[in-house]
C-alpha cells in the first residue's frame, strides 16, 4: 500500500536534517586543519583535498588518528563518522524521493 505523501514529507524532513547536521559536524572537524576556506564546501571536495594533502606531504598522519598540519589536528574517525553519516542520510533521501511518485494525496 503506497504511503501518505504527509509522512514522506516528513521523512524527507528528517533526512534532510539529518544530512545538514552530519555535513556540519565535518566541517566543524576539518576547520581545525583550516580547510574549510568556503561555507557550503561539500565533504567529498573536503575529503579530497585531506587525500591530496597526505599524497603531498602537507599533512601527517598521527596515533592513526589524527591529520596534522603544523601542530592543528583533526579527528579523522570523527570526521569520517560524519560522512558515513551524510552518506546514510543521502541514501535515505535517494529512497523517499524515489516513493514520492507513488504516495496517496
Amino acid at each position: 500500500m503506497p504511503e501518505k505523501c504527509d509522512e514522506l514529507v516528513r521523512r524527507l524532513h528528517e533526512a534532510l536534517r539529518e544530512r545538514r547536521e552530519a555535513q556540519e559536524r565535518g566541517r566543524k572537524e576539518a576547520s581545525k586543519l583550516l580547510l574549510v576556506v568556503a561555507e557550503r564546501l561539500p565533504l567529498w571536495e573536503i575529503t579530497r583535498l585531506i587525500e591530496r594533502g597526505l599524497a603531498e606531504g602537507t599533512y601527517e598522519v598521527r596515533n592513526a588518528k589524527q591529520v596534522c598540519r603544523g601542530g592543528r589536528c583533526m579527528d579523522i574517525i570523527k570526521f569520517f563518522d560524519a560522512v558515513d553519516d551524510w552518506y546514510d542520510a543521502q541514501g535515505k533521501i535517494m529512497k523517499i524521493m524515489r516513493k514520492f511518485e507513488d504516495c496517496e494525496l
